[in-house]
């Protein structure tokens, strides 16, 4: 099947230049380690990786925009509490740079996504805007900003909670990504090396998969991923609390809400923009 539109997303620090340099080194190579990481995650729908392209700025070129999203959902999750921000363009890829990077090439995809970070730049209220030039983009990036402001509200305490319920739970689309045991344990060194967490690599992973579990439910009229048992149970086991704390902390940080949310977006994604 030939592709028409194609993704480009464009991502960049907020307030980069504020991190203190030695700081900002240290940073520097977690990112890309994150990024080589979720590379290889989403190896079958990249074009072209995501790499740094100009200072704190990097890009990729996805071959479906659901892709780019859940790509930058992993990404800001691993970074927090460093805040980033994206910008998606979804269109035509029509000029070409054989054996370039995704910074050499251009088209109404990449037009897009400069115009989409620029405006996600001048805005202090988004995180990520989506660009196609539809009236179905202002639909998308509401859900994807409401999800944004959620997050925004948590702790640090809580948000780290909600990346290791993603651990042991985590909303991936076998079409699109290569989610197998040793991208999982790369994911958790990577999270051990930003916290004081320790994991036992042994505990069962429980993936949500959009392409084959989609989870509507009550008659088409609730869109949810569904809870998993025991799964207050392991993340205590993790950091050193009680079942009680960690399923406080999971209601009061939205968190089932949050993943529901980006259910709902990835759903509406796979529906309205087809390559």
């Amino acid at each position: 099947m030939k592709i028409m539109n194609y993704t480009t997303m464009m991502i960049d620090i907020v307030q980069s230049k504020k991190i203190d340099k030695k700081d900002r080194e240290k940073l520097q190579i977690y990112i890309k380690n994150c990024l080589e990481t979720l590379n290889d995650i989403f190896k079958p729908e990249l074009e072209f990786e995501v790499i740094f392209s100009a200072g704190d700025e990097f890009q990729g070129l996805f071959r479906r925009a659901e892709s780019a999203v859940l790509y930058f959902r992993l990404l800001k999750m691993l970074l927090a509490p460093i805040q980033i921000r994206c910008g998606i363009g979804y269109g035509k890829w029509d000029i070409r740079v054989e054996g370039g990077t995704s910074s050499e090439q251009d088209g109404p995809t990449y037009h897009y996504a400069r115009e989409a970070i620029r405006l996600v730049q001048d805005r202090k209220d988004y995180d990520i805007l989506f660009n196609s030039k539809s009236v179905r983009d202002g639909y998308l990036n509401t859900l994807l900003n409401t999800r944004s402001l959620l997050v925004r509200g948590q702790s640090l305490k809580q948000n780290r909670v909600q990346l290791l319920v993603e651990m042991i739970s985590p909303l991936i689309d076998k079409e699109l990504m290569i989610y197998d045991n040793d991208n999982i344990l790369r994911i958790y060194k990577l999270i051990e090396e930003k916290s004081t967490y320790k994991f036992d690599y042994e505990h069962e992973i429980f993936p949500f998969d959009i392409a084959g579990d989609v989870g509507i439910g009550d008659s088409g009229m609730i869109i949810e991923v569904p809870v998993v048992k025991g799964l207050s149970s392991i993340i205590a086991g993790i950091t050193k609390t009680t079942r009680q704390n960690i399923e406080s902390t999971i209601k009061k940080a939205n968190i089932g809400y949050i993943r529901n949310i980006d259910l709902t977006s990835i759903l509406y994604i796979k529906d309205n923009y087809i390559s």
